[in-house]
């Protein structure tokens, strides 16, 4: 049985054209009769098939197959001594040899690039933060998921103040200067979701959040009117 990395190279060739013409005639049978290896073939088919756009095709002078012959005929019945034969074989066995090495080198940029994905995808998408201060139970628990951009703000210790609401603060250096209000908390609710669809997964990431006590419908002014809690983003392990 054929392994599967002699099946891959030998397809690899086949739709290259770097086989010669009995190799490329017994491929050309065995794919009838080897799921695998039409697989493969179709498979490198499709892979190099946007290559066929990139370059315009043309046609070879119509008196060029017959001057080759008439060179390789010019030294007698004797072709298999030929030096130019010889030449011609070693031509043909190099660029063989660089096709499959270039393959070799496709193949590793694909794994690297499957990899790098893989290791984009495992990265960490939710986050949490805790609002409080000193060494007290945390007054506020925020979660948010990158993915999707919910935020979510959870009371723990925090009790309502007397006329007041807290409101919801973000800064980043890829904002402009100082906090900016992500809205009231909701006093009524367990707790609080805000869709942040607006802002970058990595400006979330490493954006300071913030809460503060104001006057009812938020602060007049834009900005935090009275100290505010501040928390960063940590990861959640999977």
């Amino acid at each position: 049985m054929t392994a599967p990395d002699d099946i891959d190279t030998i397809a690899a060739e086949y739709v290259l054209g770097t086989l010669d013409a009995s190799e490329r005639t017994a491929v050309s049978a065995r794919r009838q009769r080897e799921p695998a290896l039409e697989a493969a073939i179709r498979a490198w088919e499709a892979r190099l098939s946007p290559l066929d756009g990139e370059t315009p095709a043309v046609a070879p002078p119509k008196e060029l197959f017959q001057r080759i012959e008439a060179r390789l005929e010019g030294g007698g019945k004797q072709t298999g001594s030929d030096p130019r034969i010889v030449q011609l074989e070693r031509r043909v066995a190099r660029w063989r040899r660089t096709a499959v090495g270039a393959l070799a080198m496709a193949a590793s940029l694909m794994l690297a690039v499957g990899v790098r994905e893989t290791m984009i995808s495992q990265q960490p998408q939710s986050f949490v933060a805790a609002f409080q201060k000193d060494d007290a139970a945390p007054m506020f628990l925020l979660s948010i998921d990158l993915a999707t951009r919910e935020l979510t703000v959870r009371p723990v210790s925090a009790e309502r103040p007397d006329g007041k609401i807290y409101q919801l603060w973000i800064a980043s250096d890829q904002l402009a200067p100082g906090p900016h209000s992500l809205g009231v908390l909701d006093e009524n609710a367990p707790a609080t979701r805000k869709n942040l669809a607006t802002y970058p997964a990595g400006l979330l990431q490493k954006a300071t959040f913030g809460v503060s006590v104001e006057p009812p419908g938020g602060s007049p002014t834009g900005k935090p009117t009275s100290p505010a809690l501040h928390a960063k983003l940590y990861p959640v392990a999977p």
